[in-house]
């Protein structure tokens, strides 16, 4: 069988969207860290169970709608729209996540002087990568919805997915990297 446009635009789309789940899990995970570490001074809670549930139910129910793009492809576009309508939300929420919890942690902590302000910087420094990551995300995510953006993103260029993984993946997971190194000199590579 030899494949259709429709089908390589559904390959791509699955291509594309693989990566970005396993690169949001990361980002939740230092999401939910910050919200134990904030809550925790306040009630504790334990929030993994909450983690593994949101993961499995975001991969299940976008698996789920990328099959059910598959089968029904040319026929209608609903599906498509509400995937790309849940990817878009998924991003707001962790935008909006991680400035609620990034600024809270900052401002919660801010007049104590039990914690460095070296690691202040950090936890200000990641709020604004991972909020404006998301935000922008979020922007794209929600562009797919309407024809002309979805026929662009679709047929597109090698360059636009370049783009779009060195500016929104590589860039803030490298940032990350580079904010939370230790930074001490005892520290050393074995």
């Amino acid at each position: 069988m030899i494949p259709t446009t429709g089908d390589l635009a559904n390959f791509v789309l699955y291509l594309n969207l693989t990566p970005s789940f396993f690169y949001f899990v990361c980002y939740m995970v230092i999401l939910f860290l910050w919200a134990e570490i904030f809550h925790s001074s306040q009630r504790p809670k334990n929030l993994k169970p909450l983690f593994f549930v949101l993961s499995s139910m975001m991969l299940i129910l976008g698996a789920i709608l990328i099959i059910a793009d598959i089968i029904f492809g040319e026929q209608t576009d609903a599906i498509r729209i509400c995937l790309y309508t849940l990817i878009g939300t998924v991003y707001a929420l962790s935008a909006l996540a991680f400035i609620y919890y990034g600024t809270r942690f900052y401002l919660a902590y801010r007049p104590d002087s039990s914690i460095k302000a070296v690691t202040l910087q950090k936890i200000r420094n990641l709020t604004l990568i991972c909020g404006i990551c998301f935000i922008i995300r979020c922007g794209l995510s929600f562009s797919n919805n309407s024809k002309v953006m979805s026929d662009f993103y679709i047929n597109q260029e090698w360059w636009f997915d370049l783009v779009y993984w060195i500016g929104l993946e590589v860039i803030p997971i490298a940032l990350m990297l580079l904010i939370l190194r230790d930074r001490s000199k005892n520290s050393t590579i074995q």
